[in-house]
């Protein structure tokens, strides 16, 4: 018999020929096409996946910087003239946004959000360091603080600290 075993010279029993590999299972074509109208609505209706779709799929800048706060974070003190203070410690580092100058302000807020004391300087800090800053805040002799916050000036950078007994009388 000639061109016997061939593929196309089989015989089937009235069965219809085999599928090609991409007809075989309609069914997962259905699941892949819902999968992808399923991610299509994820990113349209919720902005989180908007926002990390949009993050990854595009070149971000590799440069930020850190704020924290070292130590106490705000130790109340006193002055040699009786009147008080607080010290507050923290730190910015600079990771990759090239040598530039810091503008910081640390200011202490009351219990009302009314700002008692503020200090406002300017450090630079070189590319991959970060620098310690301690600044003194002389409150007015009556003052009592709630809450000390750091902020960095032109920037979206700022933490805070509330006294631990920042009560309706405050500190």
């Amino acid at each position: 018999m000639i061109g016997a075993g061939r593929a196309r010279d089989r015989v089937t029993d009235g069965a219809s020929p085999p599928r090609p590999p991409w007809r075989r299972a309609p069914g997962r074509s259905a699941v892949a096409l819902g999968l992808g109208v399923l991610a299509v609505a994820l990113w349209v209706l919720v902005p989180e996946v908007r926002h990390q779709l949009r993050f990854s799929f595009s070149a971000q800048p590799s440069g930020y910087s850190e704020l924290y706060f070292t130590g106490g974070a705000a130790v109340p003190t006193g002055s040699p003239a009786g009147r008080p203070q607080v010290g507050v410690d923290f730190v910015i580092a600079n990771h990759g946004e090239g040598s530039e100058p810091y503008t910081y302000r640390v200011r202490a807020l009351d219990a009302a959000g009314a700002p008692v004391a503020e200090n406002t300087g300017t450090l630079p800090v070189d590319d991959g360091a970060r620098r310690a800053v301690h600044v003194t805040l002389d409150l007015p002799a009556a003052a009592r603080w709630a809450v000390v916050k750091v902020s960095l000036v032109g920037r979206p950078e700022s933490i805070h600290y509330a006294a631990p007994d920042a009560g309706p009388g405050g500190r």
